[in-house]
C-alpha cells in the first residue's frame, strides 16, 4: 500500500512537466537509506510490494545498480517485489535485468508521444525507436509495462496523431496497460505554458 520516493527532481528539460517544484537536479537518497525503510515496512508492517513514485527512478545508473545490489543483499526483503517510474531512454536492458533481479516487477514509461516531432517540441529528449526497445527490453525480463501517453500539444496535429495510434499498434504486443488518460495541462512556470 502506498509508496515512497528514493529521489527527487528529474535531468529531463520536457516543456510541459511542472518538476520545477522539486527541481531539476536529480538527487537521491542513498541505498542504505532507501533499504533500511523498505526493511522497516516490511518487517512491521508486512508490506511485500513497493511502488516507487520517482519521476525518473533510473536516471542515475550507479545509485540504481547501489539500490539494487543492496535490496538483493538484505535478506529481510527476499521475495519483495517493487515497481518503479521512468523515461524510456533513462534506462538500458542491462538495467531492466539488474532491476528484475532485484525484484522489480512493473515498469511504468513516460513516453508521451509516438509522432518524432512533437517529442522534439517537447524535448522529451527520446525518440520512438528508444521507446519500443526499453518496453520490449522489460516485457522480455517478465515485467509489467505501462505506457503513459499525453495528447493535447500545441504542435499535435492529425498526422502526428495518427503516427502516435500507429505506434501504439507497434507497441501492442508487449505493453500490458496503455495509460491514455494525459491531457497536456499548460502549468504556470512551465515552458509550454510561456510559449503558449
Amino acid at each position: 500500500p502506498g509508496g515512497l520516493m528514493t529521489s527527487r527532481g528529474c535531468p529531463a528539460r520536457c516543456t510541459f512537466c511542472a518538476n520545477h517544484v522539486t527541481g531539476r537536479v536529480f538527487r537521491w537518497r542513498s541505498a542504505a537509506d532507501v533499504v533500511a525503510e523498505l526493511v522497516a515496512l516490511r518487517t512491521r508492517h508486512g508490506v511485500g510490494h513497493f511502488s516507487f513514485w520517482d519521476d525518473a527512478f533510473t536516471a542515475n545508473r550507479p545509485r540504481l545498480e547501489a539500490l539494487c545490489d543492496a535490496i538483493t543483499a538484505e535478506p529481510a526483503l527476499s521475495g519483495v517485489t517493487w515497481g518503479c517510474i521512468t523515461p524510456a531512454n533513462m534506462v538500458r536492458p542491462r538495467d531492466l535485468a539488474r532491476m528484475a533481479a532485484a525484484g522489480c516487477t512493473s515498469i511504468n514509461f513516460g513516453i508521451e508521444s509516438g509522432d518524432p516531432g512533437v517529442l522534439a517540441d517537447i524535448q522529451k529528449g527520446q525518440r520512438p525507436e528508444q521507446v519500443l526497445e526499453a518496453v520490449r527490453a522489460a516485457k522480455a525480463e517478465g515485467m509489467q509495462t505501462i505506457v503513459n501517453l499525453m495528447f493535447g500539444f500545441p504542435t499535435e496535429d492529425l498526422d502526428a496523431l495518427e503516427r502516435t495510434g500507429a505506434f501504439m499498434a507497434g507497441l501492442a504486443d508487449v505493453t500490458d496497460y496503455f495509460n491514455t488518460r494525459g491531457v497536456l495541462v499548460p502549468f504556470p512556470g512551465t515552458a509550454i505554458y510561456d510559449q503558449h
